[in-house]
């Protein structure tokens, strides 16, 4: 064996181990995702609701976005009022949004509720002509004389 083979063998070697160590380090995912943004429907506005990291468009279809009406509306005496939107659809980095539900903060439903007095619910489900189902809850603080 010459001294030429014994350099090259020991090259190659270690090129397979460098590369081996290459294939098995850890990527940051967080860097491959692209940043989407979410829009309000057409009926709020059609302004920007928020932003989402996703790998790929098609993996933000689905996903519920939470925001006050506050946020929306810029009055901030409707701050107890959570609005959920659902993403639709993905055009370029636009998401489009449908509204999906709505719900008061806990804070706020207490505070309607004072001491000596019981609280009456009411709960209904209601259907709308276009073919939604709505259940509202019905909140009447009802007092002990």
């Amino acid at each position: 064996m010459y001294y030429c083979d014994i350099i090259n063998y020991f090259i190659s070697k270690n090129l397979l181990r460098f590369k081996r160590a290459l294939s098995r380090a850890v990527k940051d995912k967080w860097r491959q995702k692209e940043w989407f943004e979410a829009q309000l429907p057409r009926y709020f506005g059609e302004s920007k609701l928020g932003e989402t990291p996703a790998e790929d468009p098609n993996k933000i279809v689905g996903r519920v976005l939470e925001t006050t009406l506050s946020q929306i509306t810029g009055d901030f005496s409707q701050e107890y009022l959570k609005l959920y939107f659902q993403i639709t659809s993905v055009d370029g980095h636009q998401a489009k949004t449908v509204f999906k539900g709505h719900e008061y903060l806990r804070d706020y439903l207490r505070s309607l509720i004072r001491r000596r007095s019981t609280k009456i619910d009411g709960i209904f489900m209601v259907n709308t002509i276009d073919g939604y189902k709505l259940k509202s809850l019905i909140l009447k603080p009802h007092l002990n004389l």
